[in-house]
């Protein structure tokens, strides 16, 4: 069972000493020497501010994987350039503004002008009073700073320091890559294998300890599992691995610490033992380090449960395991090794001749079952199992011995087997050693087998704090629902199950299900009680794209015919108005049309319309470009001066100081000059309002329903097109000569 625990968020220790340190040694020599308090207490204000962004964005970080910033700021003086370290010099056009409202709980003393930027983009240089953040440090920065006298000299404080801070921050993300919570970035990067380690400061070259991991990218979100498996966390592995782009293996394979002897006993000729869960290696720890022994006479199930267990108690974000078989692809295919059918040149096997490099390398004496001190070469008629890590000419990106030494196992079951044994379940193991010495050689054993050739490598991977599943729609970790999902018709619900450690209970809100109606951002607070009545909240926001297919009716216009209704009288409700409609427009075939009319009437001035033209496909200054060829909700509210434009439900457009003038009469699928603006696509409604509706009435439309259920009051025409008496019943007359056709679901 897929288990839920939300952790608590807050800053990282190091930049917490950091700061603490920064304020102690900046506002004890202020408090003391400074004369103007007010200056001191903006000077406060900012450190205060310059925290608190800290804190929320460290949040923000950790939770997403990147900054809370989106606009580029690039008006920086050179005075606040004074105050930038060299990587933010380096990276002089990496500094964003910082986005206020995607963070929960900020409250600032300075930073105003973001409500003024926030949706003007192009405006941003012209402002000052913001905060910015550096995409790769992270430092963050008030650009308008604050002047502060001291003993007759003025600083200003760009942020709580004055010279530049190169101090090493630990972040959650290196290149793109997830750091996982109690591991630390140690070299290398994501094109030639990043490397983690649990031990905090641990060296590439001279290891401190740490349990070392590389990074395998897998892009694309195709990740498969394997078709048959004995791993019962199949799914969340390939799960974790599209959703994070990939997973981290052992960079040595894995090896044991501590043994306190082996007993290979039981044994038999044929290496086969009595229990599927077997290993000869009494006692001994499971790592990932250089110049260990391989942990070989071992059985597949076993090797999986100690990889299992390699952090089960200490680390719960993220799992460990052995490979797929996929997952042992994806390591080959990242070293560039997929197509190998020879490592002599880069492993340790029967014909493999290479340097040993590690000062402390040793090799197995079969013999006695003792380590014994290598030679500085292993010839090519030689062979011997080596500690992990012995030979640089058996390491690529960073990963050492994946190429014989030990065979490596995998959870793959290996089914298309010629035998009349089927007691046994037989597996595929990857790698190999003497006297074969090609990667993608498959061999296959009982679970019942175990020897001094066949080992494992640890795979980790990142587990999802929440895990979120819905019985109706299926959300993935992203928390999108797919295109083209139609649920009870009209109505469409986000419903999702929390999964939580014994002891722990959540709280959703708002409740579910939660119907929805159309397209955009759901944001639902889950709180999280833990056994000591604790809590932690994590916001999990749920981006609907495309939650129904199409409309329960429509009908067709194919450029040849519309419908006129002299009977709407626009006298009415020219003065404000809202007209909501849900239309498909076929792009290709509408190109032989000069216009795209989609309703209205104003005989040459400007009335009460809505369409657009083929050549420039812009609405009300709206481009409709990107919404040709997929039903859309359509809304044009008029205040009595703006015309606002609504694009499934979203503000697209707004033109000032426009006059409508009455006119009777209407056409649907074509303007006032149907021999050339006629609608090739599909309609499904016209709904007016003689009043203009707010956006939050927008929001609530539902094209869906037949019914109105906003702003009831107002409605001043609602035709359905579900058939042709129902059109005709409201006074339509269908004018042309070409077909049209109604379709209903």
């Amino acid at each position: 069972m897929n288990k839920l625990k939300i952790l608590d968020k807050g800053i990282t220790l190091i930049s917490l000493s950091i700061t603490v340190i920064i304020l102690l040694l900046i506002t004890g020599v202020l408090v003391y020497n400074a004369k103007d308090s007010i200056e001191i207490r903006n000077y406060r204000n900012l450190s205060n501010d310059i925290q608190n962004l800290r804190d929320k964005v460290s949040e923000f970080y950790n939770e997403y994987g990147n900054i809370p910033a989106k606009i580029k700021y690039t008006n920086l003086s050179e005075n606040i350039k004074n105050v930038f370290n060299n990587q933010e010099l380096e990276n002089i056009d990496e500094f964003y503004v910082i986005d206020l409202q995607v963070m929960e709980g900020i409250s600032l003393n300075y930073g105003k002008d973001y409500e003024k930027v926030k949706n003007n983009e192009a405006e941003v240089n012209n402002y000052q009073d913001l905060y910015i953040i550096n995409k790769i440090t992270h430092g963050i920065f008030y650009v308008q700073g604050v002047r502060v006298k001291d003993n007759g000299i003025t600083n200003i404080y760009y942020t709580d320091y004055l010279e530049p801070n190169n101090e090493e921050v630990d972040y959650r993300y290196v290149d793109g890559v997830k750091i996982p919570e109690g591991f630390y970035y140690v070299g290398g990067s994501k094109e030639e294998g990043l490397v983690i380690s649990d031990v905090k400061d641990d060296d590439l070259e001279n290891s401190k300890g740490g349990n070392q991991f590389v990074w395998i990218p897998v892009e694309g979100g195709d990740f498969k599992a394997d078709d048959e498996t004995f791993a019962t966390d199949e799914e969340e592995f390939v799960k974790s691995v599209n959703k994070n782009k990939g997973f981290y293996i052992g960079r040595f394979e894995a090896g044991i610490e501590g043994a306190t002897g082996l007993d290979i006993t039981e044994v038999d000729s044929e290496y086969h033992v009595p229990e599927e869960i077997w290993t000869g290696w009494q006692g001994g720890t499971v790592v990932s380090k250089r110049d260990v022994l391989p942990w070989n006479y071992v059985t597949v199930k076993k090797a999986m449960e100690l990889a299992e267990n390699m952090y089960k108690e200490d680390n719960d974000t993220i799992k460990t395991r052995i490979y797929s078989k996929n997952a042992y692809n994806a390591v080959l295919e990242f070293l560039g090794k997929e197509n190998d059918t020879d490592y002599t040149n880069w492993g340790n096997c029967g014909t493999s001749q290479f340097n040993i490099d590690s000062e402390k390398a040793k090799y197995l004496n079969y013999e006695n079952m003792e380590l014994v001190e290598c030679s500085d070469v292993k010839n090519a008629d030689e062979y011997y199992l080596l500690t992990s890590g012995a030979s640089e000419q058996n390491k690529i990106k960073n990963v050492y011995d994946l190429a014989g030494n030990v065979q490596e196992y995998t959870t793959s079951i290996y089914s298309d087997l010629n035998t009349e044994k089927v007691e046994d379940i037989y597996f595929n193991y990857y790698g190999s050693s003497w006297p074969m010495s090609g990667t993608q050689i498959k061999s296959y054993n009982t679970t019942k087998t175990a020897n001094g050739d066949m080992g494992f490598r640890v795979v980790l991977y990142i587990k999802d704090l929440v895990d979120i599943q819905n019985e109706r729609i299926t959300l993935d970790t992203n928390g999108q629902i797919p295109a083209n999902t139609q649920i009870d018709g009209t109505q469409c619900y986000i419903n999702f199950d929390m999964k939580t450690e014994e002891g722990y209970t959540a709280k959703v809100e708002p409740s579910l299900p939660f119907g929805i109606t159309k397209n955009g951002e759901y944001s639902f607070k889950i709180t999280v009680t833990k056994p000591d009545g604790t809590e932690s909240v994590v916001v999990h926001t749920v981006n609907v794209q495309n939650y129904v297919e199409e409309p329960n009716y429509w009908l067709r216009f194919n450029g040849g015919s519309h419908i006129e209704f002299d009977n709407i009288d626009q006298n009415d409700f020219y003065k404000t108005y809202t007209v909501a409609t849900k239309v498909k427009i076929n792009r290709t075939e509408q190109e032989s049309k000069n216009y795209m009319g989609l309703w209205g009437n104003h005989r040459g001035e400007e009335g009460i319309d809505i369409q657009f033209s083929a050549k420039s496909t812009m609405l009300f200054g709206a481009d409709m470009t990107s919404y040709y060829d997929k039903w859309v909700d359509i809304v044009v509210v008029y205040n009595g001066t703006d015309i606002k434009v609504y694009i499934n439900s979203e503000l697209r457009s707004t033109l000032s100081n426009r006059t409508i003038l009455p006119y009777e009469g209407f056409n649907i699928g074509t303007s006032y000059l149907p021999e050339d603006r006629q609608l090739i696509g599909e309609m499904s409604c016209l709904k007016i309002w003689d009043k203009a509706l707010s956006q939050e009435e927008i929001w609530q439309i539902d094209l869906f329903k037949q019914e109105v259920n906003v702003a009831k009051s107002n409605i001043y025409f609602n035709l359905n097109l579900t058939s042709k008496q129902d059109v005709e019943a409201m006074g339509g007359t269908f004018v042309g000569t070409g077909d049209y056709q109604f379709y209903n679901n």
